[in-house]
């Protein structure tokens, strides 16, 4: 069976410091060779997202704004060295937070990753478990496919 490395981190929008978050970012991430990643606070219109793929070499890139105000600010991304397929983009409604997924080809085998940042408040909140669901039953359709 195929296997297929993933990472996600949210690297954080404000791009103070960024020239050695950035240089740790890509030693990390070369190091451990991933063939999807998954970010979070992809700071816009600089998109630092689409700078580490440059850097890293031979990842396409996916990037889903946030809504309203803030998407001219900040999003996410997926970076992947496998084909994407599919693309979409869903709003979780509520923070200017969004979802994304991609559907992968890996050895003749679809999957799908799905990329999120979630409503941000400390503890248990009845909102990010609403913007789970959003997301489940988003991808619901996409099982059996």
């Amino acid at each position: 069976m195929a296997k297929v490395k993933i990472v996600t981190i949210n690297i954080l929008n404000d791009l103070s410091r960024w020239e050695q978050r950035g240089a740790l970012l890509l030693e990390g991430l070369s190091r451990l060779q991933p063939d999807l990643i998954a970010l979070q606070e992809v700071k816009l219109p600089q998109n630092n997202a689409r700078w580490l793929a440059d850097q890293l070499g031979g990842y396409e890139v996916f990037v889903s704004p946030k809504t309203g105000m803030l998407s001219q600010k900040e999003g996410i991304a997926i970076l992947s060295r496998l084909p994407l397929e599919q693309t979409a983009t869903l709003d979780l409604q509520s923070q200017n937070r969004v979802a994304q997924w991609a559907r992968v080809r890996l050895d003749g085998h679809l999957f799908v990753l799905a990329n999120a940042h979630l409503y941000w408040w400390p503890g248990e909140s009845a909102e990010r478990d609403r913007q789970v669901r959003l997301i489940l039953e988003a991808l619901a359709p996409l099982q059996g496919e």
